[in-house]
């Protein structure tokens, strides 16, 4: 998916337009009203939000840093469904301890009150990775509304 000269700023972009856009589509083709999220959302509805991570040698949990120094040859994308009546739940908070590194991004923690997913994949992932689990994610949303078809209405 990224070319080795690009910068680690327009791989981490490239990466992150194109999971949008594969989400988007597939959603739509399960025939989901789905838009990419901006500055005026609805007021209902489910909002489906993520961070790439991966863990440092204390198995910490960390944002990926592109063009970082971490051995770590595979990321986690962490995925939240969240009801857009209440929208300001954030999938994750930066822990209050910020060790310096310039391996890793900083430590996070995730919102447990939310629904969430984890997946794991290459850090140079294939068009069809990422494929794979943007049907997963589509599949989750899909079973959350079907085991609570009023989660996510006002």
């Amino acid at each position: 998916m990224a070319g080795d000269t690009d910068l680690p700023s327009v791989q981490a972009r490239r990466l992150t337009d194109f999971f949008a856009a594969t989400l988007l589509q597939i959603l739509q083709k399960k025939g989901y009203n789905a838009a990419r999220a901006s500055g005026q959302n609805p007021s209902s509805g489910a909002l489906i939000r993520g961070v790439f991570a991966e863990t440092d040698a204390k198995n910490r949990i960390r944002r990926s840093l592109w063009g970082g120094t971490s051995t770590n040859s595979r990321f986690f994308v962490y995925v939240g469904i969240f009801n857009l009546a209440r929208p300001d739940q954030p999938l994750y908070q930066l822990a209050s301890e910020q060790p310096a590194s310039s391996q890793y991004g900083p430590i996070i923690m995730l919102n447990t009150y939310i629904p969430m997913a984890k997946y794991e994949l290459d850090k140079n992932p294939t068009e069809e990775d990422v494929r794979k689990i943007c049907a997963q994610i589509a599949a989750s949303l899909t079973a959350l509304l079907a085991a609570n078809p009023d989660a996510f209405t006002q």
